[in-house]
């Protein structure tokens, strides 16, 4: 896999929007966050996407151990759930690290639907080596010339087999829903991982996940191509707490450990 660098002076400007951004959510007291760098900054400033990493991740400059959960795209219905999974993730002794996808497209693996979750660069570290000290595993790649003309480096990485939980929320009719389900990130033989990542953006992370739902379901079904997701199994509460919060609820796929609903 060749793929171009980013340069110094991308990388550096790309890390002082970090920290003014950093600083904001200090003067702010803000928990959690979306950047809509695509519309209006994708001609003034390098792509945030390393930035958007860091955030995500609890090893980053001037941090505190912790993860600032951070949406692309200013995306609500991905940075609701993704905070909601990392409160739950620390209420239970679990790593808090939280990660946004695009669900690209999905293949067949071993009988399995496997989506290939591939998104522009701010996955969390965690994902590639799950070491909250460490940001070992990450590579930054300089971001697709057809689209990002001034450079800036991604947050990329290869997400390591575990099983997950993922959720999504939207707006359908004036109600509030959340979708809920359980899944697994999966290991593909090396010949087929390079394949489906250099048949998307190998610039980006990849994340080789079984949803826990057939494709066609999902396609009928999911709302949008984002995705929040984490390691650990906080599915029933998760549920419990949207129920608690107002929302509507859809449960795709397996709703038990023994049991499935598509």
């Amino acid at each position: 896999m060749i793929v171009p660098i980013s340069t110094r002076e991308q990388t550096r400007e790309q890390l002082r929007d970090y920290l003014a951004v950093l600083d904001m959510i200090d003067e702010f007291k803000a928990d959690c966050m979306g950047w809509q760098f695509q519309i209006g900054l994708l001609g003034l400033r390098p792509a945030s996407d390393l930035a958007e990493g860091l955030f995500n991740s609890q090893c980053r400059p001037e941090g505190n151990g912790d993860t600032i959960v951070c949406a692309t795209e200013a995306d609500q219905g991905n940075v609701i759930p993704a905070e909601l999974l990392k409160r739950l993730l620390k209420q239970k002794g679990l790593n808090p690290s939280v990660f946004m996808h695009d669900t690209r497209w999905a293949g067949d693996h071993e009988g399995r639907t496997i989506w290939m979750l591939c998104n522009s660069g701010n996955s969390g570290a965690y994902a590639f080596n799950q070491n909250p000290d460490s940001l070992e595993g990450v590579h930054s790649y300089r971001q697709v010339r057809r689209k990002f003309k001034l450079g800036g480096g991604t947050f990329a990485g290869l997400g390591l087999p575990g099983d997950i939980t993922w959720a999504r929320t939207f707006l359908r009719d004036n109600e509030l829903w959340m979708d809920i389900g359980r899944g697994e990130i999966v290991d593909l033989p090396e010949e087929k991982r390079n394949e489906w990542w250099n048949g998307a953006t190998p610039q980006w992370p990849f994340l080789p996940t079984y949803l826990g739902v057939e494709r066609d379901t999902m396609m009928a079904h999911y709302m949008s191509n984002h995705i929040a997701l984490c390691y650990g199994d906080v599915f029933e509460e998760m549920v419990a707490l949207s129920q608690e919060l107002g929302f509507k609820i859809r449960i795709f796929g397996q709703q038990s450990k023994g049991g499935t609903n598509d």
